[in-house]
């Protein structure tokens, strides 16, 4: 199987914009995020872009997407609007999809804020200084909606763990349940989501894809690839 993957191509910040010349011949175009203003839009347009016509499309929404709106409703839009195509543009968020022999398992991932040994400290920066904690917006369980907050990326209702434990603890899950082999793929936001060992059967993914990690003190990115 042969993939085209791609990432942060923005069409919302300029127009228009095409998609890069492929090289050869592929099979599943694999994107990992920031596409376009909101996932709606991302898979509107994916679902339309001349050279990907007649392939399926792997698409895992990036922190983009989700800027300016609260981000369940965002979501929703977008897994509304991949259903519209037919089953030809599939949009994952802690879920899978089985395309011949290949298990993809997709979800966007935010930090744990561990890398620097100061999670609570980066939390309190990442809230200051990161768009995502400034322009999305996040419906809490009482249905009060406020801005996405660090503690909002650390927790999933009914898990405990935080948010990337969570996301581990399914994808594991999923993993050992893939017939052949899988490929994982993740957006993450700030480098401290992706430096934790990956252990157990998450550790058996054939590849692993991950973008746009930027860490909120400029320090070089760090983004784990297997």
């Amino acid at each position: 199987m042969r993939l085209w993957i791609l990432s942060d191509l923005h069409a919302e910040q300029s127009a228009p914009v095409a998609l890069p010349e492929p090289g050869e011949e592929f099979d599943i175009a694999v994107i990992a995020g920031d596409v376009h203003g909101s996932c709606a839009a991302a898979v509107e347009w994916l679902a339309e872009a001349p050279k990907l016509q007649g392939k399926p499309v792997v698409f895992v929404p990036g922190n983009h997407e989700f800027f300016g709106s609260v981000l369940q409703d965002n979501l929703a839009a977008g897994l509304e609007a991949a259903a519209r195509t037919g089953g030809r543009v599939h949009l994952l968020h802690r879920a899978a999809i089985t395309i011949g022999s290949v298990r993809f398992i997709g979800c966007t991932l935010w930090t744990d804020y561990r890398l620097l040994g100061t999670p609570k400290a980066s939390m309190v920066l990442a809230g200051d200084e990161l768009d995502d904690h400034r322009l999305i917006r996040y419906r809490e369980a009482n249905g009060h909606i406020s801005r996405f907050m660090p503690v909002n990326g650390g927790r999933i209702p009914g898990q405990r763990g935080g948010v990337k434990a969570g996301h581990w603890r399914w994808g594991a899950a999923d993993m050992a349940r893939a017939p052949i082999g899988a490929l994982a793929i993740s957006r993450c936001r700030i480098a401290q989501a992706m430096i934790s060992p990956v252990s157990g059967s998450a550790s058996s993914a054939v590849a692993w894809f991950c973008s746009a990690a930027a860490v909120a003190r400029r320090r070089p990115a760090d983004c784990l690839r297997r």
